[in-house]
């Protein structure tokens, strides 16, 4: 993925931190029943569900970040970007691909689904391994790329 279609959030050298999620105001985000008793919505509904949780995550963790970053005295430091990553990015993708996964979709795009938000989880998982290393080598591609594919167009842009 081209550098130009990353949203201004993922910042780039020594903290390249991936902010991307609705950290714990998730609760009510990818909810599909729309009043329809939890039928199972279209694709194109799908892909605009999934898109509207991704563009709420990539806003909140945006902003939850810019505000932490504000309060940095002595700047980012190593310990700083590995906290920032562990608490402000981790839980907002955890977060994002379980609303994912929830989304109430017709069999043909229920395992496809589960793969781009396994695929998230999975990245997530070698994050908190090594938290700092981990985000700059494009842990989300995988995700991203099953997300395009899909048709998302936010999700995809992680």
């Amino acid at each position: 993925m081209s550098d130009s279609r990353r949203p201004h959030w993922v910042l780039a050298g020594t903290w390249a931190i991936v902010a991307l999620a609705c950290l714990t105001a998730l609760a009510g985000c990818g909810s599909s029943e729309d009043g329809e008793g939890g039928a199972q919505l279209t694709h194109a509904q799908v892909v605009k569900e999934g898109d509207v949780i991704c563009a709420r995550t990539s806003a909140t963790a945006s902003k939850e970040l810019s505000a932490r970053l504000k309060e940095l005295p002595q700047g980012l430091t190593p310990k700083v970007e590995e906290d920032l990553i562990l608490t402000v990015t981790v839980p907002a993708i955890e977060g994002m691909a379980a609303d994912l996964a929830q989304i109430e979709s017709r069999p043909e795009d229920e395992q496809k689904l589960k793969a781009i938000s396994a695929a998230f989880t999975a990245a997530v998982a070698k994050i908190k391994k090594n938290p700092v290393a981990g985000i700059q080598n494009d842990p989300y591609a995988k995700a991203s790329g099953l997300a395009d594919t899909f048709g998302f167009i936010e999700c995809s842009k992680y």
